[in-house]
């Protein structure tokens, strides 16, 4: 289950279609996709760039061990993680 206005991360992404399609339908507000490989990360940035969400998305290469250090480090830094002080209702930073 993904929370209405979550920033979801996608390790081990291959094309990036589950984020891509979370975001299509308004239901993530960005996401961090990772994977081991740079082939399906390219893949991913691709169809980021197509389905015109590459600005919603951070791209790291990466293993699954290090996956959710490389995560939080995006998040954290990422616009869309930035603190505004407006939140909702269960505590995420809204934009």
């Amino acid at each position: 289950m993904v929370r209405e206005g979550a920033f979801v991360a996608d390790v081990g992404t291959d094309h990036g279609y589950l984020p891509i399609s979370l975001l299509s339908i308004g239901k993530v507000r960005g996401a961090v996709l990772t994977d081991i490989n740079e082939g399906p990360l390219e893949s991913a940035r691709r169809n980021a760039e197509a389905s015109g969400y590459a600005d919603r998305v951070e791209l790291i290469l990466t293993d699954g061990a290090a996956a959710l250090a490389a995560v939080l480090m995006a998040a954290s830094t990422s616009a869309y993680a930035q603190d505004n002080g407006n939140r909702d209702e269960y505590g995420n930073i809204v934009r």
